[in-house]
Parts: structure tokens; sequence; C-alpha cells
């Protein structure tokens, strides 16, 4: 299965391909229709390690399934997304800046929930929920072009609901696989970290 893209005036629109083998050789049908597609600008060039302030204890205190959200926040963040704890925070601080003379440490003024695994983003046009697994616009479903691939209601839903009951290396290629198809990038050791907590002999899932 993959994603196809057709261009209809000028806009793009996302469609679930199966390939299907037959005795003439493959054939291919469109199975699921996913939205139009859109494409954020980049504007932020973080890492993940400074997205979370390099917090590394952060990723050992972080479910894998946390981890994995954060992961997403991470991306959707480097594309101008921003969360109601960010918002938070930040309003915080301004008003810190304007009504306090005395310097505060940052570990005061931070929100009780951590912005880089919360469920909702959000910018003027799209709403990324977390919880519900949906990229919308509006009251649609809508597809975003994130590192040149696809992050959707169904690549969403591959990844924070992975699931294989495959061997070693073949849970390890699933696993890359559905992070590569949300346009999701990670570090190495990240993959190695979420790999070793998601390989289970028999069933492996992200929990």
């Amino acid at each position: 299965m993959f994603v196809r893209i057709k261009k209809i005036k000028k806009n793009k629109y996302a469609y679930l391909v199966n390939n299907k083998w037959t005795k003439k050789g493959t054939r291919q049908k469109v199975s699921k229709y996913f939205g139009r597609v859109y494409e954020p600008e980049k504007i932020k060039f973080k890492s993940y390690y400074d997205f979370i302030d390099n917090d590394d204890e952060l990723i050992n205190k972080l479910s894998t399934k946390e981890l994995v959200q954060s992961l997403i926040g991470w991306v959707l963040h480097s594309h101008g997304f921003s969360n109601k704890s960010e918002d938070k925070q930040r309003k915080l601080k301004e008003f810190l800046k304007k009504k306090v003379k005395k310097k505060i440490s940052k570990k005061k003024i931070i929100t009780k929930k951590n912005p880089v695994i919360d469920k909702m983003w959000y910018n003027k046009k799209f709403i990324v929920d977390l919880k519900k697994l949906d990229v919308t616009r509006g009251k649609k479903s809508v597809v975003l072009n994130i590192n040149g691939d696809f992050l959707c209601k169904y690549t969403l839903r591959k990844l924070v609901k992975f699931k294989s009951n495959k061997d070693q290396e073949q849970v390890a290629l699933e696993l890359a696989k559905v992070f590569i198809n949300a346009g999701i990038p990670l570090p190495e050791e990240i993959f190695v970290h979420i790999y070793q907590d998601v390989y289970n002999d028999g069933q492996s899932y992200i929990k």
C-alpha cells in the first residue's frame, strides 16, 4: 500500500492505493481517499534535543507512546505549529517580563503539562489532534506534506498504534517505515530506544 497524489486543477489530493497481484501482473486499486494535500512551510530548524531543552532524562521518563508524540510535536513545531501548554508558557513569560523586575528561573514558570507531549497542535489553518489521531482543516480531514511524506489520519494511526508480529529484523524495518511515511525523521539513538521498548518476540507494539 502507498499514498498516491492526484492533481486536480491546481489542488493536490491524496489516496491510498493497494497493489494486487494477478495472473496478468500487478494491478493497482484506489481503496481510500485521505483529503486535500497542503504543504506547511518549515520555519524552525531546531534539533529534537533542542526542542526538549536537552533534557536527556525526559526521554527515559516518557512512555514509548509519549516519546512518539513528542517527535511528532517536534516536527509540527518546526513547521509553525504550537499548543496550549506552549502558549501558556509564552504568555506567562511575557507577563513576568513586564511585571516582575527580578529574574525568575525557568523552572518556576513551567506549566504543569509538558508542552513537548501536548496532544493538540495547531496553526492558523490546521489542527493535529494526537488524541483522535487526525489532521483537520475546519471539519475536514486533510493531508500535510511534511519532509516529502504525508502526515494524515492514516499515517498517524499506523505510527502511534504500531503493531507487528514479525521477527526482530522485520519489526525494525516496519517501525522505521511508519515514521518515514508520516514525515517524522528521528535521531538514530532515539529510534534504537523506541525499538528496544517496542520489540517483543511474538507481538511488538507501541505502548
